[in-house]
């Protein structure tokens, strides 16, 4: 019998949760424009793959998807 490798994410509230996205996906004054999409991929699309859960909070909250960036 095969055994399921996947790993159990601990179970935060949602209000929790969204907290964490912003302070990790909304930049601040500290961070400037340019450092901000120095990564390939934004964090808003990683962490709306993580979970049905993830991705429901991620696309329920406006404000995580309020800058866009092109080029």
């Amino acid at each position: 019998m095969a055994q399921e490798n996947s790993t159990k994410l601990p179970e935060f509230p949602a209000e929790i949760l969204e907290t964490i996205f912003e302070q990790t996906c909304l930049p601040d004054d500290s961070v400037t424009h340019a450092d901000y999409y120095l990564s390939p991929i934004r964090p808003e699309i990683l962490l709306s793959h993580v979970s049905r859960l993830w991705r429901e909070i991620m696309l329920s909250n406006p404000a995580l998807w309020s800058v866009i960036n092109i080029g």
